[in-house]
């Protein structure tokens, strides 16, 4: 089956007589080396525990499974949007922009609404200005954007319509509970599924040979930099530091076993490192409920049809987004961590859960979206068809300086 407009728009349609409650997304993956093989999950810092994050979920069948995750839902969103921004710098589709632009020790530094951790709500906005040195609060669209609201988010639709997908919290601003905060409605995650969580988890070997076979020694820091160093003479100073972890920053003027700066050997250690698993799944779902809470009201007035043609335009960049980010044969979330799609199924929830699958390629979506915008267009729904270019003030300017070295 094919998705339509009509059909979208009837669905989150506030008198609408449609029974889609949601649209589901669900891949099978393997292991780009084959089933079994070991995969590296994100790490996340626990004591005395493997880093990754183990859950037990259930199967098709109901049936208990072990899993560890693959992908959150916030890395997930982030992959969507990046795949976005590919598409927007391709010309392959038209998405308003936030954009804070600079250059910080000759660099160029751009960084987009579909970047920003807050998307329209960001930080790096609120620390910003334009090019007269407006604050980016106080322009017009800054203040419309502090006034939203879920029943009025047609300046949000109008400037940032990836915040009312991806979710968005204004809670830089002070007074967090009174800020616009916009839920998520398209929700995705990966795992991969174990056999059993004690024996799958790999170990990782590591080391390192110096190519000439400099042996180790005694350094010492003399400058802030990682070249800035003196070779300690043996028996000039103290003995040889004890071994310190790879990533471990020297103070200046201290000794340091000539490893931590880059040369010498490693002696081999063992580490925690992957987990083999079976097959991996990622379950998405696109919240039709969420979307009917949004109203986009013009001029004051409230038009129950610009409400539904704003919303099936946004069901539309989901689906789009959805598909350019996982629409492909494979998928590569990290170093060590690739899949092959195995199988891809989208589906449209109907009332008593009742799924049926539907065709969509990212090329229809993308021609679902346009007719979706066109159609709210006609009703007075526009997103802005040039960015907002900011650039950082002055105090967001001096961080980034001291922030980022220079090259």
């Amino acid at each position: 089956m094919e998705l339509d407009l009509a059909l979208l728009t009837d669905a989150v349609d506030d008198r609408g007589t449609s029974d889609l409650a949601a649209i589901r997304f669900r891949q099978e993956y393997e292991p780009a080396a084959g089933r079994g093989a070991k995969v590296y999950p994100p790490t996340y810092p626990r004591n005395n525990a493997p880093p990754y994050i183990f859950e037990r979920r259930f199967d098709d069948a109901g049936e208990p499974v072990e899993t560890v995750l693959l992908d959150s839902v916030a890395s997930q969103a982030n992959r969507v949007e990046e795949a976005l921004l590919d598409a927007v710098d391709d010309q392959l589709v038209r998405i308003p922009l936030l954009i804070v632009e600079t250059t910080i020790h000759g660099r160029p530094i751009r960084l987009t609404s579909l970047q920003m951790p807050h998307r329209c709500s960001d930080a790096y906005l609120r620390d910003s200005e334009t090019a007269d040195g407006t604050r980016f609060d106080a322009t017009e669209i800054g203040r419309a954007l502090r006034r939203a609201t879920l029943r009025d988010a047609e300046i949000v639709y109008r400037v940032c319509p990836t915040a009312l997908v991806y979710g968005t919290w204004d809670s830089y601003r002070g007074r967090p509970e009174l800020s616009f905060k916009a839920p998520r409605v398209w929700v995705s995650e990966l795992y991969g599924v174990l056999r059993d969580r004690e024996s799958d988890v790999g170990l990782r070997p590591g080391s390192r040979l110096d190519p000439i076979g400099m042996l180790g020694a005694t350094v010492k820091k003399i400058g802030e930099e990682q070249s800035e160093w003196e070779f300690v003479e043996p028996g000039e100073d103290e003995p040889v530091p004890a071994r310190e972890p790879k990533w471990t920053k020297v103070k200046l003027g201290a000794t340091t076993r000539i490893s931590t700066i880059g040369h010498g050997n490693i002696r081999p250690e063992v580490n925690v490192g992957g987990v083999a698993i079976e097959r991996a799944r990622r379950t998405a779902s696109l919240s039709l409920a969420g979307l009917r809470r949004l109203r986009f009201p013009v001029g004051g007035e409230r038009s129950p049809k610009r409400d539904a043609a704003g919303r099936a335009t946004l069901v539309a960049l989901a689906l789009l987004g959805d598909r350019l980010a996982f629409g492909r044969p494979d998928l590569s979330l990290r170093s060590g961590c690739d899949l092959v799609v195995v199988e891809d199924a989208v589906e449209m929830v109907d009332r008593g859960g009742k799924a049926t699958a539907i065709d969509l390629t990212a090329k229809r979506a993308q021609q679902l979206l346009e007719e979706a915008m066109g159609r709210a267009e006609t009703l007075g729904l526009k997103w802005l068809t040039e960015p907002v270019v900011l650039r950082p003030r002055p105090n967001l300017q001096r961080a980034l300086e001291a922030s980022l070295p220079e090259i």
